[in-house]
């Protein structure tokens, strides 16, 4: 993501480099930390004069600048360049004629405007010849055109050069130089526009650090270093670093002359952010808000404007609004290939994105065929070494490929893969290396496909059941070596070996190897809470607890199982609220209430139990499905106030097998009958799917809500989040008072706190329901995938709900119904402080649940037409399209 920039390392003859999305140029070595004027003029004398051939006085004139600068208390940049200029005089005033006219055609070659590769290729090894390979002119253009093919797309080659420039800058000038500074930037970018973050944060933040240490943090260089860093940040779950630099960077930016352009892309950066954390019409939000500020500017940055379209097609395909997706991606593609040409790993990146694009709308056969020129135009870029986006590509079209039916293997890709790892491996062990990386990443992709097909088809793209598990065994083994215990993809093999383990029978087997990559997530999500992990730890350990609390079910173990369940379930939210202050969350000093992240743990069986009433019982449903296995297991798990957990399997409604998901899917069937308009449903439907609805929810959990010795029959069923469940149990039956939870911790802290706060007499009720949403306010794809239309369906009967609530409190209720149900009416109420008046509260709406980072759940309010009478105000809840998420009520309702 680079274009031109000017700049002069460590050598002062104005000189072209390549930077991403940087069309102005900023100053230079030599004009950071200016010195005195004469100083500089004597500089650009010097220049001149050795730009000219005339080497025995620009001798002379450079080493009067040094004795000037020399005179300072400490070494600057500006002393750098001109004793390097000054060595450069001295070579090559011992040259002879003829070498001296064969150095100055290279050294004016550098003013030469557009850079040639031949160019680059002549002086590099001009310089070299004549002032030695160390020479500070000879690593200075090594750096340059390592920019330069960056710029052009030959990115293996840039790496070649910036890793050898980086080596002698560090022996010339030390390892905080801006020699040092620059490539370490110039490898970094290389290795983030390839997603390789692991190796781009460390070179990023040591760019970052040398920049803002010597021309300060506010220097167009170091602000362009950490809007890389928010982007690998993001992608590596540092949200918290994230969060800072973007803060910073907007600070910085309105301080100074607004630069649209840069400013664009901090936006940029806090969209790719948002969209990370599932804040998708927020991203898309801030996307659109980028385009506007670069419309109507004199001049049109390309490359710019491209990576915002491609970002938008992102938010707006996970939002499943596919056609405005391609729309989007098309533009993209245009500008991409506008900006860099048609043979460009941008342009390559924005062919996937279409690609990509088109397959989530279900049009496989024309993705497929962008897929091949995508193929086609990675192998120009390197024939020898398959990169990443190639993988993808081969990994979609084979996915496009067996929705249309075309093929039922991946003979093709699987000897890629296969490939791949093997030269891998022989080129790691030719050059001995210790760490074998490539080798256990080529690996681990190589398995993880095996894996997928080995126990579905008997094509030639699956190797035998026990050359996969040794495949796998080794795989481990490899990344755990290379990578260490807590690496997202050593647990991804892992969750693949306890998944096979559990397949194949071996649950006890699969309870250790389960129970290990949950630690060790657990580990990693101590000092940052779950907003902090990487995005594919989070979606591991969203399926890998569900998993082993089931394996740990079927051991016998229920109370350990149910641990690990309710671990699952209040992870998210309890690490949101153990990040607040400890008066936030509870006040009692025999309360588990964390009060920071390090101690944030669920509560144990005991402390939940205590707060169940005699006649409740909590009850949760999960369930894990294996597709290519055409397997699934589903259980529901009951907790009473005394007594070890009850597991039950989940049945089919007809047989004694284990649910299936076409059973499964009667569910959403009931809900989507229910969600029709008055007049439009059909009962008898309604009956019979309710009725099996209940005998594959219900029925299986009887046995637990019987009476015993100690306890009265259930008459409170307490839903910890229904999961599987989808449609409302309230229609499944009236033997119970049914109420939600998120978490049974969030249920007994809850209790506790009640019991604490004493008597709600005279407390007063805020009642808000049946707003009339408009599909701009729906964040997620499910809510178009149920109903006709992207907006949601209406909820008749919440006026009269709300109405029979409002009845019992009187005078103390407020009641807020249809296009009034807006955002801007909580505003108003926020800015007169009312909200903290009401006690009790009670939305009759459709919610979205974010389960990765809770308090980015939202409810759907009307759309507001207008702004609140009182808006403005510092504590703000607005929102443009009626999304309210519990972290803006959190920052408002005090």
């Amino acid at each position: 993501m680079m274009h031109w920039l000017q700049v002069t390392i460590v050598f002062c003859l104005t000189a072209s480099a390549v930077h991403a999305e940087t069309p102005a140029a900023v100053p230079s070595e030599n004009t950071s930390r200016v010195p005195p004027t004469a100083d500089v003029q004597l500089l650009q004398t010097a220049q001149q004069q050795l730009l000219r051939g005339h080497f025995d006085e620009a001798v002379t004139t450079a080493r009067a600048v040094c004795r000037l600068l020399a005179q300072g208390t400490t070494p600057s940049p500006a002393l750098q360049n001109a004793e390097s200029l000054l060595a450069t005089a001295e070579r090559a005033a011992q040259l002879d004629a003829d070498q001296q006219r064969e150095l100055l055609r290279a050294l004016q070659l550098q003013t030469q405007q557009p850079a040639t590769d031949g160019a680059f290729r002549t002086m590099l090894s001009t310089f070299q010849k004549y002032l030695g390979d160390d020479a500070p002119l000879s690593v200075s253009t090594e750096l340059k055109w390592g920019w330069f093919e960056y710029s052009r797309g030959n990115w293996q080659h840039a790496i070649q050069l910036a890793e050898t420039s980086r080596t002698q800058m560090r022996t010339l000038y030390g390892a905080e130089s801006l020699g040092v500074a620059s490539s370490s930037e110039l490898l970094g970018t290389i290795w983030a526009q390839q997603q390789h973050d692991t190796s781009a944060l460390p070179l990023i933040e040591a760019a970052y650090t040398n920049y803002s240490r010597q021309l300060g943090n506010a220097h167009p260089l170091a602000r362009r270093a950490r809007c890389q860093l928010v982007y690998v940040y993001t992608r590596q779950g540092q949200f918290k670093q994230a969060d800072v630099a973007i803060t910073e960077l907007t600070a910085q930016l309105q301080q100074q002359p607004l630069q649209q352009a840069e400013f664009a892309r901090v936006l940029l950066a806090a969209s790719h952010h948002e969209l990370e954390t599932g804040q998708y019409v927020r991203a898309e939000q801030t996307a659109r808000r980028t385009l506007e500020l670069l419309v109507g500017q004199p001049t049109i940055d390309r490359a710019l404007m491209a990576a915002i379209q491609g970002h938008l097609a992102n938010c707006l395909r996970l939002l499943g609004r596919h056609a405005e997706a391609e729309s989007a991606a098309t533009s993209s593609l245009q500008q991409t290939t506008k900006a860099y040409g048609a043979q460009h790993p941008q342009t390559a990146r924005a062919l996937w994105n279409v690609a990509h694009t088109q397959a989530a709308a279900g049009h496989e056969r024309v993705a497929v065929k962008h897929l091949d020129e995508l193929i086609n135009l990675q192998n120009h870029f390197d024939s020898q070494h398959e990169q990443p986006l190639s993988l993808n590509a081969r990994q979609l079209k084979l996915e496009c490929q067996r929705r249309l039916g075309e093929v039922s293997d991946g003979s093709e890709y699987r000897l890629l893969l296969r490939r791949r790892w093997q030269n891998a491996r022989e080129h790691e062990r030719a050059a001995n290396a210790h760490v074998n990386a490539a080798e256990a990443v080529a690996l681990a992709e190589y398995v993880a496909f095996l894996c997928e097909f080995a126990d579905n088809t008997t094509s030639a793209a699956t190797a035998s059941p026990e050359d996969v598990e040794a495949l796998l065994e080794q795989a481990i083994a490899l990344n755990r070596t290379a990578f260490g215990s807590q690496d997202d993809r050593m647990l991804g093999l892992m969750q693949l070996r306890g998944e096979r383990l559990f397949l194949a029978g071996s649950v006890s087997e699969s309870v250790a190897v389960l129970t290990e990559i949950a630690d060790a997530i657990e580990q990693t999500r101590l000092p940052r809470g779950q907003r902090g992990l990487h995005p594919a730890s989070r979606g591991r350990l969203s399926r890998t607890l569900p998993l082993l609390a089931i394996a740990l079910a079927r051991t016998g173990d229920a109370t350990a199982a149910w641990q690990r369940l309710e671990q699952g379930r209040a992870r998210g939210l309890w690490d949101e609220l153990a990040a607040r202050h400890a008066a936030d969350t509870h006040a009692s000093t025999n309360s588990q209430a964390p009060t920071s992240l390090g101690v944030a743990t669920t509560y144990d069986l005991p402390a939940v139990q205590r707060q169940i009433p005699a006649d409740t019982m909590l009850v949760s449903w999960i369930g894990v499905y294996w597709a290519q296995a055409k397997r699934g297991e589903f259980w529901a798990c009951a907790v009473r106030r005394t007594g070890e957990p009850r597991w039950f399997p989940l049945r089919g409604t007809t047989t004694s097998e284990p649910l299936s998901t076409d059973e499964l899917h009667v569910s959403r069937q009931l809900l989507s009958e229910l969600s029709r308009p008055d007049g439009q449903r059909d009962l008898q439907l309604i009956a019979k799917l309710s009725d099996q609805v209940r005998a594959q929810r219900l029925d299986p959990i009887q046995p637990a809500c019987l009476a015993t010795g100690e306890l009265p029959a259930v008459n409170n069923l307490v839903v910890v989040m229904p999961g599987p469940c989808h449609a409302p149990l309230e229609v499944l039956t009236d033997a119970y008072t049914i109420s939600y939870v998120p978490s049974a911790t969030i249920f007994a802290w809850l209790r506790e706190s009640w019991q604490q706060s004493g008597s709600a007499e005279g407390s007063r009720l805020l009642a808000i329901g049946a707003p009339n949403v408009s599909a701009s306010s729906v964040a997620s794809p499910e809510f178009a995938a149920r109903a006709d239309s992207q907006s949601p369906p209406s909820l008749p009967g919440t006026e009269r709900e709300l109405a029979s609530i409002a009845a019992l409190f009187g005078q103390r209720a407020t009641t807020i119904l249809g296009d009034n149900a807006t955002t801007y009416a909580l505003q108003d109420l926020a800015d007169a402080d009312e909200l903290r008046k009401y006690r009790y509260l009670h939305f009759a709406m459709h919610g979205e649940a974010n389960h990765t980072i809770p308090l980015q759940s939202a409810l759907l309010l009307a759309s507001p037409t207008q702004p609140a009478s009182g808006s403005g105000g510092t504590r703000s809840l607005t929102s443009q399209n009626g999304r309210l998420t519990a972290q803006q009520i959190l920052d408002s309702w005090r």
